[in-house]
């Protein structure tokens, strides 16, 4: 039996009771089920988002810290063995410094909330004019969430990054 007669619908008909309700809006029900929904995906995306950026930054510190110890590696064979990178645990940051001239060439600061801890070397990461490290160790930094171990072997690899 076909829903048309005449080429009116049955009253009864389904199709004649979804234009009704379709006419009339959402219901509470089907709101709540949308809204719920996408509260359930906010909170699932929003820490997923947080630990994203907290990685990009930490990327971007040490491809920036590798490339200045890179910097100080080739300035002390090309120049001289008084180039250092001092961290300053009272300001959170670390400098390039020229210890024959006795000035700071520059000034790097750590991202927000983060804290290091020298493990096995020093507060001075310093190199020989053969570019090999001269107190190989490990430094531990850490922002609360992630926390990374770089290691200065011996020879003259600079670092070595591990997420720990």
């Amino acid at each position: 039996m076909t829903a048309q007669r005449k080429g009116k619908l049955f009253p009864n008909s389904l199709l004649h009771q979804l234009r009704l309700n379709s006419s009339k809006g959402y219901t509470l029900s089907e709101m709540l089920i949308v809204l719920s929904t996408f509260i359930m995906i906010t909170i699932l995306v929003i820490p997923l988002h947080y630990q994203t950026i907290e990685k990009v930054k930490a990327k971007q510190f040490f491809g920036q810290f590798e490339s200045d110890l890179l910097l100080t590696q080739q300035l002390t064979i090309e120049k001289h063995a008084f180039f250092q990178i001092m961290f300053r645990r009272e300001t959170n940051d670390y400098i390039l410094y020229d210890g024959l001239q006795k000035k700071t060439v520059f000034k790097r600061t750590l991202p927000d909330k983060w804290q290091y801890q020298f493990i096995t070397t020093k507060p001075s990461i310093r190199f020989n004019r053969d570019g090999t490290i001269r107190q190989p160790g490990t430094i531990r930094f850490e922002n609360g969430e992630l926390a990374y171990r770089v290691t200065f072997p011996f020879g003259t690899v600079r670092m070595i990054l591990h997420e720990t």
